[in-house]
């Protein structure tokens, strides 16, 4: 049972690679060495038993603790915690295979001896020390060791050695839990007929086995004394007398194991064993995908071998090339037949069952997180989440996007937002100061050595952008690199993850540069990346082995510039997610809460934020696979119609808290298009403030028509003239103002300012300044007076005031407190000519607020009237009006609520009915009109026949009934505020309130009263009752 990877180890060359595993984070305690049992009809108990058990005993190349010697031959020990990850690994295996997994390794039990065996050690020699002898005589010798008799002239032969060769799995160049992987996978070609027959994994998963003992050599890297060597294990996998248990039932034990099965662990060889059955020429392997579709033989698959003498009986069969994958995009199934075989109660047998390849480090079920997309920016919002089964844990990520407007540049600071997946150590860290493009420093990727032990190869060397990516169309990836010095076996690959980093695609290839050395200088690059979904990128840098190739390492060349230099990352056309919080509530908790507490910051209506789902499985977080986007709005949101009647109409809002009062603001919206340029038509809608020594509009410059505005000071005590402009301006966020300015003959003292209000003009604040050019009062320096140059254009954001009712004004004043040069100054020829003058205000992308009328409402208020009282003016048809309200705690007011621009008609769309729900009870739309919503016993629709208001309970209706004695008739009355056109007013007679009728009943409906009349003549008993019907 020998098993070997080869070596092929000149300087700078190896045969052989394996991916760098993708690092998983998770808080999971140790899950033991045995004992397991995993339902593999369950895909997430697969993954959990994947995280949980499989992954922990990754690393554990670190944890050796080999005591043995290249130099002496001495064979050594490993660490006690190395042995559990090899026995935790080979119970992994058989648990998934439905084996007992519970196999104890290098215990005190002692030797197998069968006699005839060549060598005959002590019969008190352990397992564990065969096993330890028989991988350093493999380490030794290499290949020539690989033998299960092995000659006695080899190096470090020794009986002990010879015992261990011939009852354990052999691999040369895997060690530990690796070595378990590929016994299992039997995916190493041209060593012997012990991978067709799959002799290791049988031994491994022996239905009776119990006791094994591994025996390791840990191998050097191409750099160290010695080296490169591979390592090497035994697993001693015979059985001594006892050591059998006899009471394990027989059961069909496939490989891959029938269930879900993790791709990883697949092998190009599948087999089906039983305990003491007979496989024979005559015994058929059919195989189907998932849709019963028979796989065609083409002769590279069938069956290889009914091989006997390897653990249990078992048929073995080469699969298509496309079923022996170990990777999956997605879960995939294939169905086996095994036909026309013995076992031992004697009757000829068939075996049907399915294997689903997948992927434990991916999970299929979305972890959905439902709720508002809209909520509260100062409440909170509840938000439900589903737990997977067998998970330990769901958290709910928060996120907020950003804008992608950073650059990683390996530089102190910011800090770089990478994930360092390199294993150079300080011989060439990922951050270099070598070359870089900009700033100090670059990211380099250099490979550390030729070989190294655990990859058998060059170990792939990455580093990843920390960064989740939200792609658009016209998504790039933009990047400067520089390539040291690399071999044509060297390549570089930019890559994208689209699910969390679980799977890569390559954006882009890097190769070297034609053996001309180091580049120059660094090259740009950009590259198209995907148009949806959210990305991960890394730069991977990785050696393809040839015959004859080169590698440049650190190893084989220290102190050399090897490797690409990689600097300025950035994206274009993209979004990020910026982690904020992560809430994790304890099971069986299935809801999160979502406000400014839990994600550590104040809730910006209008920001959007994406609360992710991920679940923990087996003690690991898994990649995040369900969101929900969602974007805070402002307090207090209105409901009702955007086009009410000129009448009015009401709209209602949730309470918030319990103010005293509320402040409700209905604002006519005005044109968003106007510019102040002080010309005579349009009139300027500005206030002046200027004094009497000079007059606000000018002719002496102007930048467009004929006149512009003039800012100056009047005299030696006028300290401010203004010109505001008379206007409720609503910027957005990408609102500019924008104006031409000249000055004249100003001191650098003296500053012209812009300044913005956001309280009607009480207090401002400067957006915008620029001071004189004249050093004296006699100075005549100003901005020039000729030419085209004599107004400059002038641009100043308002993105802050986004959503605001601001007020804008110019300023002129003495900042400073010293000499002023006024335009009253008659005795310097400079003060006609003194001030700054502006043309052409305007603001952009903005709204202006013609009308503002604010009025109060009851702190127990939730719903207002939009009227001529509360708008201040009867409402214009085909206008638009801004309704906001407050809360108001006393005289401190609270931020504004979400606004609502409506625009009342003439002609209503609803009427009756509809009409009286959407423009009087706006809470009630889509309320059925049978529902009783004040719980009076008076339905919704009766309530409006009658004009009573649905949210309010009503006492008894009290009708008025009347017996007119004169014409021998008898009426029934009640108040009719509205006399509604869709509801059928009637009444009702009857002598025994069994049998009515409506014959000689007159209805009336005028002055405000229902009256329904009939002449009662001589009866002595008569009943009335009202009968209201709808269409």
């Amino acid at each position: 049972m020998n098993f070997s990877r080869g070596a092929w180890l000149p300087l700078a060359a190896v045969i052989g690679t394996i991916p760098v595993a993708q690092a998983w984070t998770g808080n999971g305690t140790a899950p033991g060495t045995d004992g397991y049992s995993v339902d593999i009809s369950q895909r997430n108990d697969v993954v959990s038993f994947w995280q949980s058990v499989y992954k922990e005993s990754e690393g554990y190349q670190s944890r050796i603790g080999w005591t043995g010697s290249y130099t002496t031959g001495a064979p050594g020990t490993v660490a006690t915690v190395f042995a559990n990850d090899v026995e935790r690994r080979v119970n992994f295996v058989r648990a998934l295979c439905k084996v007992p997994a519970s196999v104890q390794l290098n215990t005190s039990s002692t030797i197998a001896f069968t006699a005839g065996d060549t060598a005959a050690p002590p019969l008190t020699t352990l397992k564990s020390a065969a096993a330890q002898a028989s991988a350093m005589l493999i380490a030794r010798n290499g290949n020539s060791a690989m033998n299960h008799a092995p000659a006695n002239n080899l190096a470090g032969w020794s009986a002990v050695a010879w015992n261990g060769n011939h009852y354990g799995d052999l691999a040369n160049g895997f060690f530990g839990p690796g070595a378990i992987d590929a016994y299992v996978r039997e995916d190493t070609s041209g060593v012997s007929a012990w991978n067709t027959s799959v002799g290791h994994r049988r031994w491994l998963l022996r239905v009776q086995s119990t006791n094994f003992a591994t025996g390791d050599t840990p191998g050097l890297k191409t750099e160290e004394s010695g080296g490169p060597k591979a390592p090497t294990n035994t697993l001693y996998v015979a059985q001594i007398t006892g050591e059998s248990d006899t009471a394990a039932a027989a059961r069909y034990v496939p490989y891959p194991a029938a269930g879900y099965f993790p791709a990883q662990l697949n092998s190009p060889y599948w087999s089906l064993a039983y305990p003491g059955a007979t496989f024979t020429g005559l015994t058929t392997v059919q195989m189907y995908d998932a849709n019963d579709v028979e796989l065609v033989r083409d002769g590279s698959w069938g069956v290889v071998s009914i091989a006997t003498g390897y653990g249990d009986n078992a048929i073995v069969w080469k699969v298509p090339t496309a079923v022996a994958v170990k990777a999956v995009n997605s879960d995939t199934t294939f169905k086996v037949k095994v036909s026309n075989f013995d076992i031992p109660s004697g009757h000829i047998a068939s075996y049907t069952y399915s294997v689903t390849l997948m992927n434990p480090e991916k999970m299929t079920e979305t972890i959905a997180v439902l709720g508002t997309a809209t909520p509260p920016a100062t409440g909170s919002a509840t938000y439900s989440f589903s737990r997977p089964d067998f998970s330990d844990a769901v958290e709910v990520g928060c996120f907020k996007l950003q804008p992608a407007t950073w650059t990683e540049g390996a530089e102190d600071s910011p800090a770089p937002k990478v994930i360092d997946r390199t294993t150079n150590g300080a011989a060439a860290p990922l951050i270099s100061t070598t070359y870089h493009n900009t700033g100090a420093k670059a990211f380099r990727l250099t490979l550390p050595t030729s070989y190294d032990p655990v990859t058998g190869g060059a170990p792939d060397q990455s580093f990843e952008i920390d960064r989740d990516i939200v792609l658009a169309a016209g998504s790039k990836l933009n990047f400067a690199y520089k390539r040291g010095q690399m071999t044509a076996n060297m390549f570089m690959n930019v890559e994208t993850s689209l699910d969390g980093g679980v799977t890569w695609s390559a954006l882009t290839t890097l190769q070297y540069n034609g053996g001309n050395g180091i580049d120059p200088a660094f090259s740009t690059a950009s590259f198209d990346l995907p148009t949806s979904g959210i990305a991960r990128v890394r730069f991977r840098l990785y050696y393809v082995p040839a015959t004859g190739g080169t590698i440049y390492t650190v190893g084989n060349t220290p102190g050399t510039t090897t490797g690409v230099y990689l600097d300025d990352i950035s994206v274009t056309n993209c979004r990020w997610l910026e982690k904020k919080a992560a809430l994790a509530p304890a099971a069986p908790a299935t809801q999160v809460t979502f406000n400014s507490a839990a994600v550590g910051e104040s809730l910006v209506p209008g920001d959007t934020w994406w609360l992710r789902g991920r679940a923990m499985m087996g003690g690991r977080w898994m990649a995040y696979n369900g969101y929900t986007a969602v974007v805070p709005q402002p307090p207090l949101p209105l409901t009702g119609p955007t086009a009410p009647p000129v009448t009015g109409a009401t709209y209602a809002f949730t309470p918030e808290g319990a103010p005293t009062s509320y402040q409700l603001e209905v604002a006519r919206v005005g044109s968003g298009t106007w510019t102040e340029g002080a010309e005579t038509s349009p009139a300027p809608q500005v206030i002046d403030g200027t004094g009497t020594g000079y007059s606000l509009v000018s002719t002496k410059y102007k930048k467009t028509g004929t006149n512009s505005f003039r800012l100056g000071v009047d005299n030696a005590t006028d300290t401010l003239d203004t010109l505001t402009v008379d206007r409720n301006i609503v910027p957005t966020a990408t609102s500019n103002l924008t104006f031409a300015s000249h000055r004249g003959r100003m001191l650098k003292t003296n500053f012209i300012h812009a300044e913005v209000s956001t309280d009607g003009g009480t207090t401002w604040t400067s957006v915008w300044n620029q001071p004189g050019l004249a050093a004296t009062l006699s100075a005549t320096t100003s901005d020039p007076i000729t030419g085209a140059n004599i107004f400059a254009a002038q641009s100043v954001s308002l993105a802050s005031y986004a959503g605001q009712t601001i007020r804008l004004r110019f300023a002129f004043r003495n900042d400073v407190g010293s000499a002023i040069l006024s335009t009253s100054d008659t005795g310097n020829t400079s003060a006609a000519l003194s001030g700054a003058w502006i043309d052409d205000i305007a603001v952009s992308n903005s709204t202006t607020l013609s009308t503002i009328n604010v009025t109060s409402l009851p702190g127990n208020a939730s719903s207002f009237r939009l009227n001529v009282a509360s708008a201040g003016e009867s409402l214009v048809a085909g206008a638009s009006y801004r309704l906001r309200i407050r809360a108001m705690n006393g005289a401190s007011p609270g931020v504004w609520g979400q606004t609502l621009v409506v625009v009342p008609t003439n002609t209503p769309a609803l009427t009756g009915f509809a009409g009286w729900l959407a423009y009087e009870y706006p809470s009630l739309v889509g309320v059925p009109d049978t529902i009783d919503s004040d719980g009076d016993g008076i339905p919704n629709w009766l309530e409006y026949a009658f004009s009573l208001d649905p949210l309010v309970k009503n006492g008894a209706l009290v009708d008025s009934l009347v017996l007119n004695p004169a014409d021998v008739t008898i009426s029934l009355s009640r108040p009719l505020a509205a006399d509604r056109s869709d509801i059928i007013y009637g009444a009702e007679w009857s002598f025994d309130m069994t049998t009515w009728s409506n014959s000689g009943i007159t209805i009336t409906r005028t002055g405000g009263v229902l009256k329904a009349t009939m002449v009662n003549g001589s009866a002595k008993k008569r009943f009335l009752r009202w009968k209201i019907t709808k269409p």
